[in-house]
């Protein structure tokens, strides 16, 4: 009897570590998809509105008729902040920050992260200002 509890227990336990070992594997390629569905979320047009503006390859963007297109000229936002071509924006008090890669705004002037977080405009007031 207790030669069979201890084949079922090493069963069990060599079962566990074949899954725990399969789950490390998925974890890897969970963050390879974190990666990849920013950059998606970037195409995406379901996601991404007209007049949506992203800093990608270095250069500013904008979502027209569902395709990225190079920014022509500079776009003021209805929260009246301005978005230059070379990827500044300037915020109506004045203050000045940059767009980095993968970084969006909408045509509200909301700041959208590389990874699809809204940024606090005020923390990104004070951290631009702080450069």
């Amino acid at each position: 009897m207790k030669r069979i509890f201890s084949i079922i227990v090493l069963v069990f336990f060599i079962i566990s570590c074949n899954n725990s070992s399969s789950n490390s594997q998925t974890g890897s390629d969970s963050s390879h998809m974190k990666m990849n569905s920013s950059i998606d979320s970037m195409s995406s047009i379901s996601k991404v509105s007209e007049g949506t503006m992203a800093m990608r390859n270095g250069k500013m963007h904008v979502m027209t008729g569902g395709k990225w297109e190079l920014m022509s000229q500079p776009v003021t936002c209805t929260d009246k902040c301005q978005v230059l071509t070379n990827g500044q924006v300037i915020m109506e008090n004045g203050q000045k920050m940059t767009m980095k890669e993968g970084e969006m705004i909408d045509k509200e002037g909301y700041i959208i992260d590389a990874n699809g977080k809204m940024m606090d405009n005020e923390k990104m007031e004070m951290n631009d200002s702080m450069k």
